[in-house]
C-alpha cells in the first residue's frame, strides 16, 4: 500500500482530533502508549504546579515575614493579595471537591455544617472589610470570593450553623 492510501484510509476512518484518531495516531507513534482513560493533553501539570506553588509559598513567606501588623500598603497591593489568595483558595476547594468525588463509595450529599465550618470560615483578607474592624468571613459555597456574613471575631459553630441555615435559601448548589 502507498503512502499515499495509507493516509487517504486514515483520514476517511477517522475524523481529527476525536478520541479515535488520537488513540490510532498514538499507537502508529513510536513510544507513544495508548491508555483507555487518556486524557491526552495532560502531561506532568502536577509537576508544573508544585513548582509554581514552592514559589508562591517561598515568595509568601518572604512578604508575610517583612511585614509588621500595623504596616499601611498601598490599595493595588493589598488588591493583588486578596486576589492571589481568592484565586489558590479556589484551586484548592476544587481539588478537595475532585478528590472528595471521585473513587469513594461513600454516598453523595450534602456538606454537613462542620465541614462547612473548616472549610468556608477564613480569615478576610479584604482591606475594606479589615478597615472596618472584621476579621473573618463566610466564603460562598462555589465562588470563593463572595463573602455571605462578615465577623469581628470568629465565630462559633452554631453561630456558623444559624447563618447557613438563614441562607440556605438563597444559595443553590
Amino acid at each position: 500500500m502507498s503512502l499515499r492510501k495509507a493516509i487517504e484510509e486514515v483520514y476517511n476512518k477517522y475524523d481529527y482530533g476525536t478520541p479515535e484518531a488520537t488513540k490510532h495516531a498514538k499507537k502508529m507513534t513510536p513510544g507513544q502508549s495508548v491508555k483507555e482513560d487518556d486524557e491526552g493533553e495532560y502531561d506532568y501539570e502536577g509537576e508544573m504546579a508544585k513548582n509554581q506553588l514552592r514559589t508562591m509559598i517561598d515568595a509568601a513567606q518572604e512578604l508575610h515575614d517583612s511585614l509588621e501588623d500595623n504596616e499601611n500598603m498601598p490599595e493595588w497591593v493589598q488588591g493583588k493579595i486578596t486576589k492571589a489568595t481568592d484565586y489558590i483558595d479556589s484551586v484548592r476547594d476544587y481539588m478537595k471537591s475532585k478528590e472528595q468525588s471521585e473513587g469513594t463509595d461513600a454516598p453523595k450529599g450534602p456538606e454537613s455544617y462542620e465541614a462547612q465550618y473548616k472549610r468556608r470560615l477564613v480569615k478576610t483578607t479584604d482591606p475594606e472589610h479589615k478597615e472596618k474592624g472584621y476579621n473573618w468571613r463566610i466564603k460562598g459555597k462555589k465562588d470563593s470570593s463572595l463573602t455571605k456574613k462578615l465577623y469581628k471575631a470568629k465565630p462559633s459553630q452554631a453561630e456558623f450553623n444559624k447563618q447557613m441555615k438563614r441562607i440556605a435559601g438563597h444559595e443553590f448548589g
